[in-house]
């Protein structure tokens, strides 16, 4: 985002143990796996950010300079969770909005402004008030 201080990041909840599981040991050994150097390594060859890769051997150069710019938000705590969408109709505003701004079609301040009232409108649809 514009101006932000943190990098704002997602990866759900892919590398958890759920309390009630019933298979803690299948759930501990598919985290054992995404995290190998192997498939870490995979992520970040094909274009993923994985968050253990070996930069070593990460060949493609889009990759490895996306990978050392997570590293460096990463190794300065400038890194924070991805917050669950706080109105439904910033699930399809967000994306549209951001597309707007890649394509030039609008200024930061735009699409800020446009995010900001679908929030807006959203809370008051779920009826709330600001």
């Amino acid at each position: 985002m514009p101006e932000s201080k943190f990098a704002v990041g997602c990866a759900g909840n892919l590398l958890v143990i759920p309390e009630r599981s019933k298979h803690h040991d299948l759930s501990a050994k598919f985290i054992d796996y995404v995290l190998s150097d192997e498939v870490q390594n995979y992520l970040g060859n094909v274009g993923g950010i994985p968050v253990a890769a070996d930069l070593d051997k990460i060949t493609d150069e889009k990759s490895k300079d996306m990978i050392e710019e997570y590293d460096s938000y990463a190794s300065k705590s400038k890194l924070s969770y991805y917050p669950d969408y706080a109105a439904s109709s910033l699930t399809d505003a967000i994306p549209a909005s951001f597309q707007e701004l890649v394509n030039g079609t609008k200024d930061t301040s735009a699409v800020l402004k446009d995010i900001h009232s679908k929030y807006d409108s959203g809370v008051e649809e779920m009826g709330f008030s600001n």
